[in-house]
């Protein structure tokens, strides 16, 4: 009912334009009319085809007419072909993503094997959609399950791989426990704070977590938006494009080791079997595990990759105030190792260790000392 009385007012406030400006000259309603359908076009270009739209705005007044028709109708800007505020990807050729999961690799320990694939399917599409001939492409730049016991770090991965795609390590962060197809894509003249984000940066990472707690309504415009790249906003006729988005998925419900390894080929039939399994250990919907790229499953890390984390977290925490870490005792090692348990994983890593080197670091800061060792004092005889 909205709609019909919104169209209706649009409708009578066109026929009074119409009848104003063609009593006043047929010449101005001809120029009224050329532009508004120009603006119009426009704006059609630029949610559907903005490719296109690019290549028509080679000029100098085009490009700043289009500017200004996108600036009124709250479209994202026509890219002025400068470095700076083209959306543009970090990574482009095969040696910057093979960097990029070395450099990932140093950050995130434990799951290199995650961070090759994620990188690996990244790299093929971008390549599948340069040689592309329709300007249109299909899907968002590739999607991710990440499914793994709880704090072992995939929000963190999620992360690390976006500052590398994309240059920022933000992330739009949504929990599908909490999530409604209403707080995600918004009501009727009401637009979703998610729509307000892909205009205003189209290259971003999306990330849902906790997949598998995800209602009806929400699974289908994640479907949607796997599948086809584009979201509707209620009560409007136009799409809105993510085809730069990058779309993590998570879970916190481990598969067993049978559909760890079937995830490991690519093979039609195999893959079909193993997004079965897969689908029926972690219990998601079967569209959103047919639709995404691809299925990563994260395994708990052992007691060296544990150690490997702390020591990293203890490297940055001295780091932030200036000091060089040069030696850690193995037994401290151990014991922050003994306090990471299943289930928490590292989610309170880095309060530990501001707990840990709080003393150290004042007598470093006291001392002017840029250089730190952690080791166990003796205790002094009683």
């Amino acid at each position: 009912m909205f709609r019909f009385f919104q169209i209706l007012f649009y409708t009578v406030i066109a026929w009074w334009l119409v009848s104003t400006l063609a009593g006043i000259h047929w010449i101005v309603l001809l120029v009224a009319t050329t532009m508004a359908g120009t603006n119009a076009t426009v704006v059609y270009m630029q949610r559907e085809h903005p490719a296109v739209l690019v290549r028509f705005t080679n000029g100098k007044f085009r490009r700043g007419y289009v500017n200004c028709v996108c600036f009124f109708t709250g479209q994202p800007r026509c890219w002025d072909g400068t470095t700076e505020s083209r959306p543009s990807l970090k990574l482009q050729s095969v040696h910057d993503f093979e960097l990029a999961s070395k450099r990932a690799k140093q950050a995130v320990r434990g799951h290199d094997d995650v961070i090759d694939s994620m990188l690996s399917r990244l790299h093929e599409n971008l390549t599948l959609r340069k040689s592309r001939k329709a300007a249109d492409q299909t899907g968002p730049l590739a999607s991710f399950l990440l499914a793994g016991p709880e704090g072992i770090g995939k929000r963190y991965l999620s992360r690390v791989v976006a500052k590398l795609l994309y240059g920022s390590a933000q992330v739009e962060v949504y929990d599908c426990g909490k999530l409604t197809r209403e707080s995600l894509l918004g009501t009727v003249g009401q637009k979703g704070k998610l729509f307000d984000i892909v205009h205003r940066t189209p290259c971003f990472m999306l990330l849902f977590e906790n997949i598998e707690r995800a209602d009806e309504g929400v699974a289908t415009a994640i479907v949607q938006l796997l599948t086809s790249g584009k979201l509707i906003p209620p009560g409007e006729a136009a799409s809105i494009a993510f085809q730069q988005t990058t779309v993590v998925l998570t879970s916190c419900r481990s598969a067993n080791p049978i559909a760890e390894r079937a995830t490991g080929t690519r093979e039609p039939q195999s893959w079909r079997s193993s997004i079965e399994l897969v689908t029926s250990e972690i219990q998601i919907d079967a569209r959103i595990a047919e639709a995404v790229t691809e299925v990563c499953l994260l395994s708990a890390p052992n007691d060296l990759v544990k150690a490997e984390v702390v020591a990293l977290q203890m490297q940055k925490e001295c780091r932030d105030h200036g000091v060089t870490l040069s030696k850690v005792a193995p037994e401290i090692l151990a014991v922050q190792v003994l306090q990471i348990v299943e289930g928490e994983g590292f989610q309170f890593v880095p309060q530990r260790i501001q707990k840990l080197v709080r003393k150290p670091l004042m007598e470093a800061t006291a001392n002017d000392t840029t250089s730190l060792s952690l080791r166990i004092r003796p205790q002094s005889p009683a």
